[in-house]
């Protein structure tokens, strides 16, 4: 059987027809079925300097954190100091202050008073031993100290008397002063007296001693210190003899105030 040539050209035609529809296909299943190549986005590529902006942005906010912290530290500082200058307009707020056991002020003075003996006698046991420069210092704090109490006079008179001791008589001089200023009623006002006269020959002040003397025999004329001085005067010898000036008696503190007559210094 012969075919015509136009047949054979069709079958041809019709097979280069169907190739022609079949390759692309082909192409394109093997596309779909090859996974597509992995490419980096541009997230990803920059993520390791997005990490360091976020850190260098969380450096930041802390760094602030730490100049707020500081400006308000500042500010506190501020008003404290102000505070501790005495700002009127300052308000200071107290702490709450623990509860203790109240003492009643009695007891209080009672300590305070029984403390203040001690520290007497032991100024006075320094006196009696000699130790005048020690016991300047105990007499002097303790004037300080206890300008009201029962013994304040006691350990003012002694305390010149101590200087008077170490023949320091300016001082003895200023101290039996200030005696007859801040107790002029006390039990030792004729020893000051008497003291003071003393006092005041040793410094060659003529006057004062005759002022003296004056208020002694005026104030205390039966007294053992005036009784002495009248005795100089009737025997004027002893005034001007080269012997030490005579001792000074030294009263017992707890001996109450005896005065000679109603006048005061």
């Amino acid at each position: 059987m012969t075919t015509s040539p136009f047949t054979q050209v069709d079958g041809i035609t019709n097979r280069s027809r169907r190739t022609f529809w079949i390759a692309p296909a082909l192409l394109f299943l093997i596309a779909c079925a090859s996974p597509p190549p992995v490419k980096k986005t541009t997230v990803e590529i920059e993520n390791p300097t997005n990490d360091l902006v976020t850190a260098q942005q969380k450096i930041l906010k802390l760094e602030q954190q730490v100049q707020d912290l500081e400006s308000r530290l500042t500010a506190l500082n501020d008003k404290i100091n102000l505070k501790v200058n005495g700002d009127p307009e300052a308000k200071i707020i107290q702490p709450p202050v623990a509860a203790t056991k109240s003492v009643p002020k009695a007891e209080n003075e009672a300590i305070s008073q029984d403390e203040a003996a001690d520290r007497f006698r032991e100024a006075k046991i320094l006196f009696d031993s000699e130790r005048y420069s020690d016991s300047i210092i105990e007499f002097s704090e303790f004037t300080k100290a206890f300008p009201h109490h029962a013994f304040a006079a006691a350990s003012q008179y002694y305390l010149g008397m101590a200087y008077f001791k170490q023949n320091e008589f300016k001082l003895a001089e200023e101290e039996w002063s200030r005696e007859l200023i801040s107790y002029p009623h006390s039990q030792f006002t004729a020893d000051t007296l008497k003291g003071l006269r003393e006092v005041s020959e040793q410094l060659k002040k003529p006057e004062k001693v005759t002022y003296f003397e004056q208020r002694l025999l005026m104030l205390f004329p039966n007294s053992p210190q005036a009784k002495g001085i009248s005795e100089t005067k009737v025997n004027p010898k002893a005034t001007h003899s080269n012997e030490t000036t005579p001792p000074i008696t030294t009263p017992n503190p707890a001996e109450p105030v005896v005065e000679e007559s109603d006048a005061h210094p």
